[in-house]
């Protein structure tokens, strides 16, 4: 049920188990599925693997690449095309890279100029109408990066005006340092013609930094040219500064996107207090849509009652102050972890994490762990809040899920997004205590999983110390230290 990256178990005194589906013909719902396939996650740990991942994929072909994952410019953009030919010469004639970072800054600004005043009215795709800003920022890494990242890009994107961003402006050569991460919306790396395989290696090594600032982008773009989600990268093929198409699309692209590249999560949003923001100390309002009703699969049937308002509907829950915790590999599922508020009780705590299911995998996180505790609350297992889960969560156009990676454009999505709300936490399995306390968590993890094989059917399958949590702590009172000792049935 659990990648190995995230902390999604909380247990019995002083520690308990996740647990993840079982295979076999044991009683008990589950038991008619097969074990789903063994998951295969990458991970990546340093830049000069993300280099060579760049270098080993098999691009897309120029003309698949806008097709598929970019917007051309429509024709009210009004570009002026010798105009912007004159400024790619002033780019392409540049001996070295160093020369290439102003003229390439002015290029890009000018094409998102015309983008911008080409839109009507006060939204784009849903959003507040910005205007996309390139920065020349090689000087250093962007400020305040959650995981410490020191990866510095030559140019990032953001929205707003210039005069919004000048106490970053160095005052050398107009460029820009400083900038708070979670402001970066796009990142780029300019070589010249004779290191251009250089700088398409290079690029790929952003994204991931990028990704981890941005918990409200479930896709990113990066020049030239990228796109990036929970499933992988996807590169164009490496083209020349005469390419206007493929530079055109994808400075309009960040304005509107083609369908199923979702650049934004309309249920994550930067909290901004009215005084004293902290860039350094960034948090998240994250909105829940109504949650799906309790699983009642099986002999095991659903006692949970889901939130409701005052018509005794399900209802949205928001949840206040989030702040990440713990990110998992960036490719695969692209795990994100928070702790916050829920808005209707400040005075707790909720757990949230975000995934990128496959659609590959058969098992839904929250229908598990909703069996799990179907008659009632079993120790040593995450609680989840009122039975809340999300799946299928809804942005403008559709579902969020990965951008189409086969030939065919309709194929369905590679992965989805699926939200757990918990009311547990716990310390890391590595930060017991005492010998003592870690021989007792062990006991307890082993007594946990036995009464979960057999009378559940689940087996977890994918222990590590980061998914088995010490000294836990539950909300609404559902402390397993105050539960009778759990009726284990004899071995068969």
């Amino acid at each position: 049920m659990a990648n190995t990256s995230e902390p999604s178990g909380s247990g019995a005194p002083p520690s308990g188990p996740s647990v993840a589906p079982a295979s076999g013909k044991a009683e008990g719902n589950f038991s008619k599925f097969p074990s789903s396939p063994v998951k295969r996650t990458a991970h990546v740990r340093d830049r000069q693997e993300l280099e060579n991942t760049a270098i080993a994929q098999n691009p897309f072909k120029e003309d698949e690449f806008l097709a598929r994952h970019l917007r051309k410019i429509p024709r009210n953009a009004k570009l002026d095309a010798a105009g912007v030919a004159q400024l790619v010469e002033a780019v392409t004639s540049c001996s070295n890279e160093h020369d290439m970072y102003q003229p390439t800054v002015h290029l890009l600004n000018t094409i998102s100029q015309k983008v911008y005043d080409s839109f009507k009215g006060d939204t784009i795709r849903g959003r507040k109408k910005q205007r996309l800003l390139f920065l020349d920022h090689h000087h250093g890494p962007p400020a305040f990066h959650p995981c410490g990242s020191n990866t510095k890009s030559d140019l990032i994107g953001v929205w707003g005006e210039e005069k919004h961003y000048e106490k970053y402006r160095t005052g050398a050569n107009n460029t820009f340092l400083k900038v708070p991460c979670h402001e970066a919306c796009t990142v780029g790396e300019l070589k010249p013609k004779q290191d251009q395989t250089k700088g398409s290696a290079q690029t790929i090594s952003y994204l991931w930094p990028l990704m981890q600032a941005r918990p409200d982008m479930p896709g990113v773009y990066a020049f030239y040219d990228y796109w990036a989600d929970a499933a992988e990268p996807i590169a164009s093929p490496l083209v020349g500064w005469d390419n206007l198409d493929l530079l055109m699309a994808y400075v309009y692209s960040m304005y509107d996107p083609p369908p199923r590249h979702y650049l934004y999560d309309p249920t994550i949003s930067l909290t901004k207090p009215k005084h004293g923001f902290d860039p350094a100390n960034v948090t998240y309002t994250i909105v829940s849509p109504p949650p799906r009703p309790p699983p009642r699969l099986g002999r095991y049937k659903g006692k949970g009652k889901l939130p409701a308002d005052d018509n005794n509907k399900p209802r949205t829950r928001v949840y206040q102050h989030c702040k990440p915790i713990h990110w998992g590999a960036m490719w695969g599922r692209r795990s994100m972890v928070f702790i916050g508020q829920p808005r209707d009780n400040p005075d707790s705590f909720a757990v949230i994490k975000n995934s990128y299911r496959s659609d590959r995998r058969r098992f839904i996180e929250v229908e598990i762990i909703g069996h799990i505790h179907a008659e009632g609350t079993v120790p040593g297992v995450v609680c989840l809040i009122n039975g809340a889960g999300s799946t299928n969560i809804q942005a403008e156009g559709g579902v969020l899920c990965t951008a189409p990676r086969g030939p065919d454009s309709k194929a369905h999505p590679d992965h989805t997004l699926d939200r757990l709300e918990m009311r547990s936490r716990g310390l890391p399995f590595h930060k017991a205590k005492s010998l003592l306390d870690l021989l007792k968590a062990a006991y307890d993890v082993l007594e946990v999983h036995r009464f979960l094989v057999l009378t559940r059917s689940i087996l977890h399958r994918d222990f590590s110390i980061n998914n088995v949590l010490m000294y836990p702590e539950h909300e609404e009172g559902q402390d397993p230290r105050k539960y009778p000792q759990m009726p284990f049935p004899k071995p068969r």
